[in-house]
């Protein structure tokens, strides 16, 4: 599959085409935009970016280290991060259209007021992350740690969480109404709604 893309040592231009970045680190990256499609990052660590607007498409990253990197205001189409480091990642008022987050690291990260369609979350940590006013359409939490995670103001209506740690989620009756839940993640929650289930 490798073989199908073009070697880069670094990026320098704001469009990226079918690209592959191997073993490397991205320091002091400044561009007003940076559009990369069709592309491939692997153990690359992006440090100090100060661009813009990002926008991806079909792009790969793996086994990637994006701590604090600002998406703010991107836009991602048909993008995988798998086994990513993404601590405190900012995706504030980002739109992620078929995404992937497998077995990646997104605790303290922000999804407020993002745009979430078909995203699935498969076996990451996702404590004290942020998904405060997002809307979320056919998002999928598998296997997560949602411990502390905030969905203040967000519709958890048909998503489901039962196979998910969601010990201390922030949440209003609003965002929980319509969520698929365990009958022990039911009690914890009629608890906080003052309410006995016998």
């Amino acid at each position: 599959m490798k073989d199908t893309y073009n070697k880069i040592s670094s990026i320098c231009e704001e469009e990226v085409w079918n690209a592959l970045l191997e073993n490397q680190v991205i320091d002091g990256l400044s561009l007003e935009e940076l559009d990369v499609s069709n592309s491939f990052f692997q153990n690359v660590t992006f440090k100090n970016l100060d661009i813009g607007e990002y926008a991806f498409r079909q792009v790969t990253f793996k086994n990637c280290d994006l701590t604090n990197v600002d998406f703010a205001k991107s836009y991602f189409e048909k993008v995988t991060f798998e086994d990513c480091k993404m601590v405190g990642v900012n995706f504030t008022n980002a739109v992620l259209k078929n995404v992937l987050f497998i077995n990646s690291k997104l605790s303290l990260s922000s999804f407020i007021e993002s745009r979430c369609s078909e995203v699935k979350f498969e076996s990451c940590e996702l404590k004290e992350t942020s998904f405060l006013e997002a809307r979320l359409k056919k998002v999928v939490f598998k296997d997560c740690d949602l411990e502390k995670a905030d969905f203040l103001e967000t519709s958890l209506q048909g998503i489901d969480l039962r196979s998910c740690n969601i010990f201390n989620i922030r949440f209003d009756f609003g965002s929980i109404k319509g969520a698929i839940l365990t009958r022990e993640q039911c009690t914890i929650f009629a608890n906080y709604f003052g309410v006995k289930l016998e």
